[in-house]
């Protein structure tokens, strides 16, 4: 543990709180500043774009990379760097490509700021890093520990007598070849006369230590790249510099291989107090003040921390005892820094935990190990901490401010209002997003922007889109007693206990609001609502109108909020999800918590905001009902209380009636109701009185006039969805009741109505001529309830047969088409005063037919009205739907005999639905067939029944089927039909603009084309929207309010959208879709999305008459592998080759097609420029293959072609063909850190290719993991490429594993051809094993107590180095396996069956006293540095002792010889004994032989345990060098 002076000495130290860290940004030394800068996203002149420079080196030869790009110089990360790449950059720069050479893994240090590019490809000859093939930089694989560095070792001006050291070749900074400036040109030193003396005065030139070096010959460290320029050096202790040594300036006698190079050793002088800690960096400190090599001042001297048991939680500490605010990791290998000087290091170590919160409270302890052991007694001690065991630290620093912005203040950015838009927090002088967001703090940053109210709407959808900043910063945690932004904690984004810079899971948005949109607190309204009755609730409030949150929103709050409006009915139905849409204010009050006595939604319990967190989304909304009897009658819009539109009381709802048929005997039941019973009652049509948003009730309503309600008269009861449809399409009723003059209502004929039986005995004058007829309630020719002359009295009919309706029509003048419709209309109660009427068809009057009499009035429940027509109003044979909403729907009708005819339910199916669509011009082939007269049963004779079509026919009269009046239907059994139109699903077009550029957007959905809402469209979903038609983003427009004029005969596709702005079509997009019935209810009041994609003045008509090329042909240009059909796609237009700015997957598989690649139809495209060139012009918008997906050629398609195009990045294409190398159905895990994570890889037709995130869950990684036998927790996914897009083809998407599954094969998906998918959207997945940290196996062995050692953490089974593995440790593991714990064996894990897995610890070290492996000391790696051990180094295995019942094996590391000796108790054989003695002196001599080896192999085990070791840092800190490692490990 820590002693207590030195506890006392390190509390004294951090009270002073000396610190040298932050020194960039506080001091005003210039040397200081310019060893400092430059920083992170320092920003850079538009000339400058292109640009290239290194930093942080010792000069401008050397550092990391950094290129100018949109104003601001940004990081190059180091994937898929080289050296190729780095000559290109040393050409850049001015030096010679001689000698340049690549440095990974952020060798100069780590960048904090924007990295910018990744996956540079040059091909060697380019002059500029950007005419090279380069990607940008947005995957997790490039961070602030992966940056490219490039040394330039050849080439460039210097000043005389300057000095360097070029390390290319050297594992240290602080070791390399000298090279000395004469005649301003780099040349190198001969070694000849070089010593220690020479080389302590350069070290100390060049800012090192000037008392320790060491001296090298022979090319050492090179031979370089420039002529030997001085020899025979040779310097005193006065010397200060090499110019002032004395020297011959030529290389006279010197070869190349004579080249001088030199070791050299830092070291801090400056006085400092004990407990002190600073960071060193070599070359006078150069590179970033925030990272180095950590020192420890102790005995008044600057010492390096040792290493061991180094933890995150120690790093953390120390960082913060010199100022920073945590730590950002530590360096894979400290040698990057240099060599601190070999007599000044701590010989403690630190050892922190979670729980320490200050160095003051963790162990300070002496390290030392023994040595040598001799009859279990230690004979010497080593220490564990030696000059070899320093470490790297990079701390937290955050960036000076840039200017951007001044640190604390806040915007709102990208909203369509001031008052909106993505919440940006200036941190560190830049504007970063937030990650999080609560109300409170949305509440006061809305304050500090100025905004009066304390409501607020926050975003988590990203609808205002998305910066992909990376950055520390996480959000601000303010709580209820903080009054302003700048009093809250900004919360910063760790990882464990490394502060970790990264991009947001989900960019906030935020809404600020100014009281005065409404003044009458607790004021309530329904807004957005179909109906009047329904709606979104919202609640004015401090001046603002707002919703509610749907949290514990129910019936009984439902049920005090409609009272507040007044409606006073039961049973309101509540609505969630923001189903009346988003409110366009903040969400005011949340879990409201009424009993449903009260009379205001104030006298609820609730919360107020901003005392919750709830988003627009969960709105709440609610159906309110009236206190009105089912029959209830009113007047509203007209100039008095007898007249208006007719409202009527139906399930607790007031409504409308439709005018449909409405007549006098309607407007008298209306009339009486009311009161005014003597008053004339005249019916009024065409909503005359106005219609207000209330639902439809009744339909075809028929009233004799003497009924007492409405409820009694015939009448369709419409639902209320249909109810609300018809509100779309129907006019509705009205009466006037008007005074009258004469001796009141007249229309009572019959008089009270007779109950039981009723004999007809009577005659009356009411009509003159028996067998007459007259139609009843219509003005219309030909049309009317149909009534006949019996015994004078005028009877309506119960029965009507179609052959007596085309008698009538005769009698009535129709006699060149007499077929009827006969239209029942239910009522309470009808008579007759005949059973019926038949006739045989020949007649010309209904007198000529037979009655047949009844003794009673016969009653019915419904009347019959008829109607006649005349031919002539259509074209034999046509065919067309009616009363459909949309324009692809409705009532079949057929023209016959020159007359619409309706067509029977009976026996209609798809397939003759399937002929119907296709002779109308919608050839889908799977279209809805209706019954039951779902779109009403019209006015016209029922033609036809009983169709039988085959699907084939072309007519739907080819089919066979009933002709009237063969078939017989009720006028609710009339067919209809939905068809699809010729689209494909997520397909758009541009609608309502004589440009093709603009337009309201229709989009392709269940293959019927429809509109998309403007309640959330923005400008990120117009650029989709935009590139998906084949037009550039730049310049585009949203627009709103049906800006294009709105197709009245389109559903509503979609409700709300919210893209990012990077998808490729609609579909990749969060939507919230709408059934086809929810789409046409929305019709009445949504006002529909548009965009502009292209103003005129932007559209530059392409050029012709080109002679390059053959026009239609198409090419790949740019792929750089060898037998892989890829490249950018060019198409040769008018002669002249045109890149593409857009390509979708039908286009793809047809180009190549073209190509030859005729075997699959399976392709990849890229757009992010991986095949070189950027910021590129195409000839033409885009090409699509919809109408000819069979199509051989591109030049088979349709090319728009009307503008070119221009976009950042040309399209990249890869075709394939068969290679054989992978089992169908196979999958595997690819570009992972270890064999249990990596992108999601299937084979099918033999090509291995991608999966798409959309939809893939844990269950589908689930069924992967357990496919591959890598384990059995859950896993976790990533549907963001986190391990790369592969480069390869997205083959499936949108998983559907049930989880029971054995392969992927057998899970629904979607396969390729039918879906798109950006490459930023690929699957990874991390396989979990189900064990649990710390947990011990071995496997491998032959018996259950022997074997590799494996052991447990992060969820994984994960191996142990041999290096160092003693007998100690495998009895430690051997007791946690409840083996014999006295003993266990340390085997080399080689002799057991090869694991698949990765290095999890190594430098295990234990005392045989643990009761776990995971108490002894240890270092846990992460998966990164153990797959990258994994191949250099061996792995642990142990032998326990079984319990004494088990039999145990021989031990693995002895060989046993025995011989059968037989023994008798009475006698022995001479030649068994004889035999029995040879075998005990050959096992003697066997012992021996062992035993000598036994202690030679310990002796060369302890003597390579630390070369091993020190292998094992290099593999960490260079893992391309791992082969280098393995050669040496094996020798």
């Amino acid at each position: 543990m820590m002693k207590s002076s030195s506890v006392v000495l390190l509390v004294a130290a951090l009270a002073q709180q000396y610190i040298l860290a932050g020194q960039c940004n506080r001091s005003s030394n210039v040397a200081l500043l310019t060893a400092c800068s430059p920083i992170d996203s320092e920003s850079c002149s538009h000339h400058q774009t292109g640009s290239v420079r290194l930093v942080w080196g010792s000069g401008p030869w050397e550092g990391n990379l950094q290129v100018c790009l949109n104003g601001v110089w940004g990081w190059v990360c180091h994937n898929s760097f080289s050296n190729i790449d780095a000559r290109v950059v040393c050409r850049q720069l001015g030096f010679s490509t001689k000698g340049a050479q690549f440095k990974g893994n952020s060798y100069y240090g780590w960048g904090t700021g924007k990295k910018l590019i990744d996956y540079v490809n040059c091909v060697g000859t380019e002059n500029s890093l950007l005419d090279c093939k380069y990607s940008k930089a947005s995957t997790s694989l490039c961070n602030h520990g992966t940056l490219a560095g490039v040394v330039c070792q050849s080439g460039g001006s210097c000043k005389n007598h300057d000095i360097r050291l070029i390390t290319a070749s050297s594992s240290y900074r602080s070791y390399g070849r000298i090279e000395y400036c004469l005649n301003n040109e780099w040349g190198t030193v001969c070694d000849d006369g070089w010593d220690n003396s020479d080389c302590k005065v350069a070290c100390k030139q060049l800012g090192f230590d000037g008392q320790s070096c060491r001296s090298t010959c022979c090319a050492n460290y090179g031979k370089g790249y420039a002529p030997i320029a001085i020899r025979h050096v040779g310097c005193s202790s006065s010397s200060n510099s090499l110019s002032s040594c004395s020297y011959i300036a030529n290389s006279v006698g010197c070869s190349s291989t004579e080249v001088a190079g030199m070791e050299c050793f830092g070291r801090v002088k400056t006085p400092c107090t004990n407990g002190q800690f600073r960071l060193w960096r070599p070359f006078n400190n150069t590179g970033p003040s925030n990272e180095g090599i950590p020192l420890y001042c102790k005995s008044g001297v600057w010492r390096t921390v040792c290493s061991y048991t180094f933890n995150c939680y120690t790093a953390k500490l120390i960082c913060k005892a010199m100022g920073y605010p945590g730590a950002l990791g530590v360096a894979n290998n400290y040698r990057y820094y240099g060599r601190y000087h070999m007599s000044y290091y701590d010989t403690y170590y630190w050892s922190c935990s979670s729980s320490s919160s200050s160095l003051s409270q963790c162990s300070y302890v002496y390290s030392r190990e023994c040595c040598s052991r001799r009859y279990g007694y230690c004979r010497s001690y080593c220490n564990r901490c030696t000059a070899s065991t320093a470490t790297a630290l990079i701390c937290y620093s955050p960036s000076p401010e840039s200017g951007t912005c001044a640190n604390g203040t806040v915007r709102l950015v990208n909203g369509s209002t001031s008052n909106e838009g993505r919440v940006e927090y200036c941190y560190d002088g830049d504007w970063v997003p937030s990650c999080g967001m609560s109300s409170i703090t949305a509440s006061l940053i809305c304050k500090q922007l100025g905004y009066n109210s304390t409501f607020v709407s926050v975003f988590n959808d990203e609808r205002f889109g998305r910066t992909n900043t990376s950055s520390t910063f996480n959000y601000k945690y303010c709580s209820r007693s903080q009054s302003s932004i700048s009093n809250c904690t900004d919360v910063i984004k760790e990882s464990l206990c490394y502060i970790n810079p990264s991009q947001c899971s989900t960019e906030y948005g935020l809404r600020c609001y100014n009281t005065g949109s409404c003044s009458n607190d607790g004021e309530i309204r329904l807004a957005n609502g179909t109906i009047e009755q329904e709606g979104r609730a919202e609640i004015c409030l401090n001046g603002v109108w707002g919703g509610i949150c749907q949290t514990s929103w129910g019936t009984s709050d439902a049920l005090v909020f409609c009272k507040g409006l007044g409606y006073r009915g039961p049973n309101p139905t509540t609505f969630y999800g923001a189903y009346f849409g988003e409110t366009e204010g903040p969400i005011i009050l949340s879990n409201i918590g009424c009993s449903g006595f009260e009379t205001s939604i104030q006298q609820c319990s609730k919360s107020i905001q901003p005392n919750f967190n709830c988003t627009q989304q969960k709105s709440a909304g609610v159906m309110c009902k009236d206190s009105c009897s089912n029959g209830q009658v009113k007047l509203r819009g007209g100039n008095g209380p007898s007249e208006g539109t007719v409202l009527v009381c139906y399930n607790n709802m007031w409504g409308l009636i439709s005018d449909t048929a409405w007549s006098n005997g309607d407007a008298r039941v209306v009339c009486n109701t009311l009161g005014y019973k003597n008053k004339t009652a005249k019916p009024v049509i065409g909503s005359h009185f106005g219609k207000t948003n209330l639902p439809l009730h009744f339909k075809h309503v028929s009233c004799f006039g003497q009924e007492t309600s409405i409820m009694h008269c015939s009448k369709i009861i419409l639902s209320l969805k249909n109810g609300k449809l018809a509100l779309n399409t129907d006019d509705v009723a009205g009466v006037k009741c008007i005074d009258d003059d004469g001796d009141g209502d007249n229309d009572d004929n019959v008089g009270t109505r007779p109950r039981g039986c009723i004999e007809i005995n009577t005659v009356a004058s009411q009509c003159q001529s028996n067998g007459t007829i007259r139609l009843e309630g219509s003005e219309e020719k030909g049309t009317g309830r149909l009534e006949y002359c019996y015994n004078g009295y005028w009877s309506p009919f119960c029965k009507l047969d179609a052959v007596a309706a085309s008698v009538v029509c005769k009698q009535l003048g129709f006699t060149n088409y007499t077929a009827a419709s006969i239209i029942p209309i239910e009522i309470s109660q009808n008579f007759s005063l005949f059973e019926n009427i038949t006739c045989t068809g020949t007649e010309s009057s209904l007198s000529n037919c037979k009655i047949h009499a009844s003794k009673c009035l016969k009653w019915c429940s419904e009347v019959l009205a008829i109607k006649c027509f005349n031919p002539g109003m259509c074209t034999n044979g046509d065919i067309r739907l009616v009363d459909g909403i949309i324009e692809n729907e409705g009532r079949i009708e057929i023209c016959t005999d020159g007359v619409w005819g309706a067509v029977c339910d009976e026996g209609w199916d798809k397939t003759d639905a399937h002929v119907a669509c296709t002779e109308i011009g919608f050839p889908q082939l799977e279209p809805v067939a209706y019954h039951n007269s779902y779109f009403g049963d019209g006015k016209y004779p029922i033609m036809y029944s009983d169709f039988s079509c085959g699907g084939w026919e072309t007519n739907l009269t080819d089919c066979d089927k009933k002709i009237f009046p063969q078939s017989k239907c009720s006028r609710d059994s009339v067919a209809g039909v939905l068809c699809g139109y010729d689209c494909e699903d997520g397909e758009i077009r541009l609608v309502g603009s004589e440009w093709n550029y603009e337009g309201t957007i229709e989009i392709c959905h269940d293959h019927i084309w429809g509109l998309i809402s403007d309640s959330s469209w923005g400008i990120q979903n117009a650029e989709v929207a935009c590139r998906q038609l084949g037009y550039q983003i730049y310049g585009t427009h949203p627009y709103y309010r049906s800006h294009f004029g709105k197709p009245p005969n389109k559903t509503i596709h979609i409700s709300s959208i919210h893209c990012t702005g990077h998808e490729r079509t609609i579909s990749d997009c969060t939507r919230t879709t709408l059934s086809l019935e929810e789409g046409k209810t929305m019709i009445p009041q949504t006002n529909v999305a548009g965009v502009k994609c292209y103003t005129p003045d932007q559209c530059i008509p392409p050029p012709t008459g080109g002679v390059s090329c053959t026009s239609g042909r198409i090419r790949l240009t740019g792929g750089g592998r060898s037998g892989v059909a890829e490249g950018n796609i060019e198409y040769c237009y008018h002669g002249s080759w045109s890149l593409f700015c857009s390509l979708g997957p039908q286009e793809a598989i047809v180009a190549c097609r073209q190509l030859g690649y005729e075997q699959y139809d399976i392709t990849a495209v890229f757009n992010d420029g991986r095949f070189g060139l950027s910021s590129v012009n195409s000839l033409f918008q885009n090409v699509s293959c919809i109408d000819a997906p069979t199509a051989t050629s591109l030049s088979e398609c349709d090319l728009v072609d009307k503008c070119q195009s221009k976009c950042q990045y040309p399209i990249g294409l890869r075709c394939y063909e068969s290679t054989g190398e992978c089992e169908e159905g196979s999958v595997r895990l690819v570009n992972g850190s270890t064999g249990e994570s990596g992108r999601l890889e299937v084979c099918t037709n033999n090509i291995w290719g991608s999966v798409c995130g959309r939809g893939f869950s844990v269950t589908d990684a689930y069924v992967v993991c357990r496919q591959m036998g890598l384990g059995e927790s859950e896993p976790t996914v990533y549907t963001d490429s986190y391990f790369g897009d592969g480069n390869e083809a997205i083959i499936y998407s949108d998983f559907n594993c049930g989880g029971y599954e054995e392969t992927v094969s057998e899970c629904r998906k979607r396969e390729h051809g039918s879906f798109t998918c950006s490459l930023n959207n690929v699957v990874g997945i991390i396989c979990r094993d189900n064990c649990s940290n710390s947990d011990v196996r071995l496997v491998g062995g032959p018996t259950d107590y022997e074997g590799i050692l494996q052991v447990c953490y992060y969820n994984t089974w994960g191996l142990v180095s041999a290096n160092g593995w003693t007998d100690r440790e495998a009895s430690v593991v051997c007791k946690q396996l409840n083996y014999n714990a006295s003993r266990g064996d340390a085997v080399n894990g080689s002799r057991y069956e090869a694991s698949r897995r990765t290095i999890q610890l190594i430098n295990v070290a234990c005392t045989r006293n643990e009761e776990e492996l995971d108490q002894c000391d240890k270092r846990l790696l992460t998966p990164a540095e153990g797959a990258v051990l994994t191949r250099v180094v061996d792995v642990a295995g142990v032998y326990c002792i079984p319990a004494v019942t088990d039999t145990p094996r021989p031990r693995p590391s002895f060989i046993f010889l025995s011989s059968p000796i037989e023994v008798s108790h009475m006698k022995r054989s001479t030649k068994t004994i004889y035999a029995a003695t040879v075998s005990v002196l050959i096992l003697v001599i066997v012992l021996i032989i062992a035993s000598c080896m036994v202690i030679i192999i310990k002796l060369l085990k302890a003597k390579t345990i630390v070369f091993n070791r020190q292998m094992e840092l290099q593999a960490l800190s260079n893992p391309t060098k791992s082969n280098e490692y393995t050669a040496v490990d094996e020798k």
